[in-house]
């Protein structure tokens, strides 16, 4: 039996109480990913960088032994960087979905029940033959994952998703088994030592409010009456709790969201309508492929543009501009509604520095049919872009695109420390010599 540092039993009994939910998260994801095809960076400091290089977006374990701050902006960490050999990389988003996705058809080859919560985090529904060694069953995910795609995960098992959080935090920081179960026999203990504004779905500010009420602990949190919960902190605090109490409470919408975005900075400033539309069009191409993963409808677009408001010493304009999407779903249809609200809205004289697109009103069934389109044209569209699809899918992202995106994008995120796309592209594959 092995042991936490507090003196929690790490491995208890199995539990036949309810069904248990595992939480799979990966260690140091996108430094994690970094590392996949470069054994030469094994116990290397490294950091990865947020859109244009802006600020420290994720730090593998050395880093954050180093002190160094996440979300410090580069330019005030060049210097530690320096000084402790830290390894910088870009964000290169390619290659971290593409591992994800990886990991994603790994866990469910094992356990066919899973919610993807995020590109490094599912939750997972063992059966019950697998709850009988529900160790051991974590034992087998963290091994086939590192064995199938070579990358290090964590498994929390408890009662519900808030407490399957807890657990896993648990086997991230306090076991070198990587696995820990909550159960009846130990949950007490670790609430009780568990700071309120720790639980998952209790921020600092709803921490605070908890606090002033006597609610310090998880613990307590189990323990306080509901209706002091929600004059704190509201209904949301309300259900936090039940799930402390191993109720199920977390609402399940299968939308999961209520829309979808994309948008990034540019690299420089961009003032021509041209490259406006090569942009915009990129990001509803990002936009669309999400809704696509999702099987999901949009029956609303808005798109967005704004200049630098903290640079007072050029002109100031942003808009914003939406409309109406029907039953014809392609992207063709998308970007060209998208391109529409950007031509109405555009003035020229003005730097912008960033647009975007959102995505509204999702569905998981038909959009409703307009008027306005006839369905010959749907039709037409919608057979192009099972042909994109079956193209992309084959080939990987970016074979296959809209003229209007342009080529060069010269006007694309700073990325001076972009890895190579290991996964997506021929041209970068490893070569083994």
């Amino acid at each position: 039996m092995s042991h936490s540092r507090s003196g929690v039993s790490l491995r208890p009994p199995f539990t036949s109480l309810s069904k248990m939910i595992g939480l799979v998260d990966c260690n140091n994801f996108y430094a994690s990913c970094e590392r996949l095809f470069r054994p030469d960076l094994q116990n290397t400091p490294i950091v990865v960088l947020s859109n244009n290089d802006g600020c420290i977006v994720a730090r593998s374990q050395e880093v954050k032994q180093l002190n160094l701050p996440m979300a410090t902006p580069y330019f005030q960490a060049k210097a530690m960087i320096q000084q402790h050999q830290i390894k910088v990389f870009s964000s290169n988003y390619q290659l971290y979905g593409s591992i994800s996705a990886r990991i994603m058809r790994t866990l469910a080859n094992i356990c066919p029940a899973i919610d993807i919560y995020s590109i490094d985090e599912a939750f997972i529904h063992p059966t019950v033959a697998q709850q009988q060694s529900l160790y051991a069953f974590g034992e087998n995910v963290r091994s086939r994952i590192f064995q199938w795609v070579g990358m290090p995960v964590c498994v929390g098992f408890a009662e519900t998703k808030t407490l399957a959080k807890i657990a896993n935090h648990i086997a991230k920081k306090q076991t070198v088994s990587g696995v820990f179960i909550i159960d009846e026999q130990n949950k007490t203990e670790i609430m009780r030592s568990l700071p309120v504004n720790e639980v998952w779905g209790i921020g600092n500010k709803s921490a605070e409010k908890l606090k002033r009420v006597g609610i310090r602990s998880g613990l307590d949190l189990i323990n306080a009456d509901s209706e002091v919960v929600r004059k704190a902190v509201g209904i949301n605090g309300i259900r936090t709790a039940q799930e402390l109490r191993g109720v199920h409470a977390l609402l399940e919408d299968p939308i999961h969201s209520k829309s979808i975005s994309s948008s990034k900075s540019f690299s420089r400033p961009v003032s021509s309508l041209n490259e406006l539309k090569e942009a915009l069009s990129c990001y509803v191409e990002t936009a669309h492929r999400k809704l696509r993963q999702k099987e999901l409808h949009a029956n609303g677009i808005s798109i967005y543009f704004k200049t630098n408001f903290n640079n007072q010493k050029v002109p100031q304009y942003a808009n914003l501009a939406a409309a109406q999407l029907g039953e014809n779903q392609s992207l063709t249809y998308f970007i060209k509604t998208a391109v529409h609200l950007l031509e109405t809205i555009y003035r020229p004289g003005f730097a912008f520095i960033k647009v975007g697109v959102i995505l509204s009103d999702l569905t998981s069934g038909p959009t409703q049919p307009s008027l306005f389109q006839e369905m010959e044209t749907i039709e037409k569209s919608n057979q192009l872009q099972e042909v994109m699809n079956k193209i992309e899918n084959k080939f990987g992202k970016n074979t296959i695109f809209h003229g209007v995106q342009g080529i060069k994008r010269s006007w694309s995120m700073k990325q001076d420390h972009i890895s190579p796309s290991y996964t997506t592209q021929w041209d970068q594959i490893p070569i083994v010599k």
